[in-house]
């Protein structure tokens, strides 16, 4: 009995080390952590940063991701062990004694290469996984920089309204001044109109905000409605991009690609690994018969002596049709997958040349009202309120060259969310 344990024993050390290993190795190959990059603006990292950490979807994806990696060690490992014992109710007689128990320790052992190619094919379901993580964390942050824009853009309109409104209202004792000198009581009535025009759009853009801050906490996965603070002016430098150049780095980084991609991959290991299924495995094992006393005289010398064998085995794998049914499966699938990526580089393609028309278009808008526009339309501005006082032209000229500013300045801001949210989507 003392020598079954022995050998059992030895056996389960020698497979032990090897699961360890491979373990090991699995579990060191990847800890992959992206961070966003920072935009410049303080208090929008701040909510990206918050929205990534309070996201559930996020977390779900994340922790999918860990689980498929514990599938890595899995598949590479060797098959436990199997003991068998058995105990002969009827004794078993033989010249050496009676036969009492039987015990058997096996071990299938796969071929390394299988083992190998099980291995790939967890680790690229796993790259998945990751990908379909990164997508929804891009996702996130394009929904934070989309609202945010939105957000500051509604606090860059409220402030011009309520500048351009403080204009009028300073206009309003000159006019009254002409008015008693025996100016025109239309001027008055005009400037009131104007006047009441503003504050009725200053009062719908002042009501927009509750809703726009309720969508940017729903953004950030916050129940709270307390008003968050406006952002502060970020002017964007406008930069162009060249479509040739941003279709490049699309076609590298692009997550739903990159989603693809693993997914042809892990059906290019399972058709190979289909393949080393063909190959037959090898099953080796010890017997052990624990043997009592021979009953005989004269008693043989080698009476209670306890036998054990090695059995060496092999599968044969003789049903080939469902293993090439397999392979053939794994190669449409991974034809499948190229084809789809084929056609889905084509829609990034399309999606991106126009947003990156968008973009363009939002920072030539940007240069022209910034460069031009605006600080002629001051200019302009200026002149006629001079030229008023000294009653050379008349009020309508005033009111009009304000509603110039006023829908420039208006103008230019809408360019800069335009643009931030288009290079959040690129």
């Amino acid at each position: 009995m003392n020598k079954c344990i022995w050998l059992m024993t030895t056996v389960i050390m020698l497979c032990i080390p090897v699961a360890i290993a491979e373990e090991m190795t699995t579990r060191d190959s990847a800890a992959l952590v992206v961070t966003p990059t920072s935009s410049g603006d303080v208090a929008l990292d701040a909510y990206v940063h918050t929205a990534l950490e309070n996201n559930a979807g996020l977390r779900a994806a994340f922790d999918r991701w860990q689980a498929e990696m514990e599938t890595i060690p899995q598949s590479q490992a060797i098959p436990d062990p199997t003991f068998q014992w058995t105990h002969f109710i009827e004794e078993v007689q033989t010249r050496t004694g009676p036969q009492n128990n039987r015990l058997v320790l096996s071990q299938k052992i796969p071929w390394k290469s299988q083992r190998a190619q099980a291995g790939k094919m967890a680790e690229s379901k796993a790259m998945q996984q990751w990908w379909i993580a990164v997508a929804r964390k891009d996702v996130i942050i394009q929904e934070v920089k989309h609202v945010y824009a939105e957000y500051a853009f509604l606090a860059q309109h409220i402030r011009i309204v309520k500048e351009n409104l403080t204009l009028l209202r300073n206009l309003e004792p000159i006019v009254q001044v002409r008015l008693r000198n025996g100016g025109n009581q239309g001027d008055l009535l005009r400037l009131q109109i104007e006047i009441a025009k503003l504050e009725n759009e200053l009062a719908s853009l002042e009501g927009l905000r509750p809703a726009l801050n309720r969508q940017l906490r729903a953004v950030l996965n916050q129940p709270s409605r307390e008003v968050l603070p406006w952002p502060t002016a970020q002017e964007s430098s406008a930069e162009i991009f060249q479509p040739g150049d941003l279709l490049q780095k699309v076609n590298g980084n692009n997550p739903a690609l990159k989603q693809l991609d693993a997914l042809a991959t892990h059906s290019e290991h399972q058709a190979r690994h289909h393949v080393l299924q063909k190959k037959p495995d090898v099953t080796v094992g010890l017997t052990y018969i624990e043997t009592g006393g021979a009953k005989l005289s004269p008693t043989p010398s080698d009476s209670g002596d306890d036998p054990f064998g090695i059995t060496v085995g092999i599968s044969i794998p003789i049903w080939s049709k469902k293993y090439d049914a397999r392979i053939q499966q794994a190669r449409y699938t991974e034809s499948s997958m190229r084809h789809r990526i084929k056609q889905k580089r084509l829609d990034l393609g399309a999606q991106l040349e126009m947003e990156a028309y968008r973009l363009q278009d939002a920072a030539r808008s940007i240069t022209l009202y910034r460069d031009t526009l605006i600080p002629r339309a001051l200019q302009a501005m200026d002149v006629i309120q001079v030229s008023y006082q000294s009653g050379n032209t008349s009020l309508l000229d005033i009111i009009e060259s304000e509603r110039d500013v006023l829908v420039f300045q208006q103008s230019y801001w809408r360019s800069q969310r335009d643009y931030a949210q288009s290079r959040a989507k690129i």
